[in-house]
């Protein structure tokens, strides 16, 4: 076959194609990271090595991982992981990560989020109320034809910007599944439980 010069190559090609793209139309909301008001680990301390969100990641992980073995191993595999991963939180944070995670693993008021029907670390993108929303959703319960939407802090305080990314995940869910089934969501916080 003949091959095209490139002045007839480009006398094919429709006139936008020798443009830019438009600019972005949608504000994108990613998964928040705000730091929480009197969150421990802004502070001067032991604490100020590590970050909250380093910290909160590696609980968001190790609830995850260890939320798909049988508890009896989950004391033993839960010190491999943590020091496996290189999440740049000191040893002294590492073990308190690990504590607040097995303790709400072990929390009866908890079972049902971990429960089968469950799934974690769900990465999910769309628009909710105009805006382009990506970040990844916690733990998702399925059950009786409702889903529901957990979001786990780390903080004692949760800051308000938390409850607009869980309801964009709520939105975003909704809008997927078309209405047949029920969406809802909640905030989850790990540090506290005795």
């Amino acid at each position: 076959p003949a091959i095209a010069s490139p002045s007839a190559v480009g006398a094919a090609l429709p006139s936008w194609a020798g443009h830019p793209p438009p600019a972005e139309r949608h504000p994108v909301m990613e998964a928040v990271t705000a730091p929480e008001e009197g969150d421990a680990f802004t502070r001067d301390g032991p604490r100020a090595h590590c970050t909250a969100t380093a910290y909160g990641s590696l609980v968001h992980r190790l609830l995850h991982q260890l939320a798909l073995l049988p508890p009896e191993v989950r004391v033993a595999s839960s010190l491999d992981l943590a020091s496996a991963w290189d999440t740049g939180v000191p040893e002294a944070m590492k073990a308190q990560a690990i504590a607040q995670s097995l303790r709400l693993l072990e929390d009866p008021a908890a079972k049902t989020l971990f429960a089968e029907g469950s799934h974690g670390e769900i990465p999910v993108m769309g628009y909710a109320d105009g805006r382009l929303v990506r970040g990844r959703i916690d733990r998702l319960v399925s059950r009786d034809g409702h889903w529901e939407v957990i979001d786990f802090k780390t903080g004692e305080n949760p800051h308000p910007v938390y409850e607009q990314q869980l309801e964009a995940y709520v939105t975003l869910l909704k809008a997927a599944c078309g209405g047949e089934k029920s969406v809802s969501g909640r905030i989850v916080a790990v540090a506290g439980r005795k």
